[in-house]
């Protein structure tokens, strides 16, 4: 991949909502930091491409981040997410860029660090927490969601209370990178399994794990065989006690071979940092935002083009 940088986000963000609506990009809600202290955001921006600027969309109706989404036919839909103080379970919808956000009715139940794809006219969610801050309370369930919007529990996840992995959704299957479990004494633990559920047979495959453990890490489908993993934090507990704030975050970008069941080393961000925003658009891809330090957020953007 060639990164070009582009013009920033407006507000250094991560944690948000993003999809590619009538040619534009729209990244929506998140959290960020300013003067040490955690802020979560209701904006929505909007980048032209073409011009390569931002504009405001139609901001959300709460401060909302860490939620399952998923761009469907529809638009960009949001399945909860989280103020600052607890979680819900709003679901909503973003049809165009100048809006407004519509609000569903149904309950996608507990949804912060979740798996979540669409599959056809549905949308499946993996897993899913009631908090960021106690992972081991976190869900192994697979919902997915009828055309009458209920969603339905189908599979349970093989590698247990895994949340804030990579996902993409492929030939009628949805794969699954990596994340984090939690323990009840606060421990974490980085994970490098990766799988494969087939939608329609709701069947599992166990896939070549990851080149190391990691969380926070992206994905996108590139074409019909490829995926492109971006970013993470790769750090355990223990190698990380007394390191430098930015220490552990990857700057490490893979290309997983859908056929060949392997990854192949492409070249690296500009900028090692989880969360990071990806939009596949037809001739390129969009890279945003993203966590790079400790209590920090990036508002980098890059467009990435394969090399020729």
């Amino acid at each position: 991949m060639n990164w070009q940088p582009k013009a920033p986000l407006p507000i250094a963000a991560a944690g948000g909502y993003y999809a590619a609506l009538g040619g534009k990009v729209v990244y929506a809600g998140g959290s960020t930091w300013q003067n040490g202290v955690k802020r979560f955001l209701t904006e929505t921006h909007v980048y032209d491409v073409a011009t390569d600027k931002w504009s405001a969309g139609p901001k959300l109706p709460a401060p909302l981040a860490y939620g399952a989404f998923a761009q469907t036919r529809r638009g960009l839909e949001v399945y909860g997410g989280t103020g600052g103080e607890d979680s819900g379970r709003r679901w909503l919808v973003l049809e165009t860029v100048a809006g407004p956000w519509k609000p569903c009715s149904g309950d996608p139940g507990d949804t912060l660090l979740a798996f979540s794809q669409p599959a056809g006219d549905s949308v499946l969610i993996f897993g899913g927490c009631p908090s960021v801050t106690n992972l081991a309370v976190c869900g192994a369930s697979v919902r997915q969601k009828d055309g009458g919007g209920r969603w339905e529990t189908v599979a349970e996840m093989p590698q247990g209370r895994v949340s804030n992995g990579a996902s993409a959704a492929l030939n009628g299957s949805v794969y699954l990178f990596g994340g984090v479990s939690g323990k009840s004494g606060g421990s974490i633990e980085n994970h490098a399994d990766a799988y494969r559920f087939d939608v329609s047979l709701r069947r599992w495959t166990q896939l070549r794990p990851l080149p190391r453990p990691v969380r926070g890490m992206t994905a996108v489908a590139w074409d019909s065989r490829y995926i492109l993993l971006a970013g993470g934090y790769a750090a355990s507990q223990a190698e990380a006690a007394g390191k430098p704030v930015d220490f552990g975050f990857s700057g490490a970008v893979h290309i997983y071979d859908t056929v060949k069941d392997e990854y192949q080393t492409s070249a690296s961000l500009p900028l090692a940092c989880a969360g990071l925003a990806l939009v596949r658009l037809s001739d390129g891809l969009v890279a945003m935002g993203g966590e790079d330090r400790m209590r920090a957020r990036s508002s980098q953007v890059l467009w990435g083009m394969p090399k020729r």
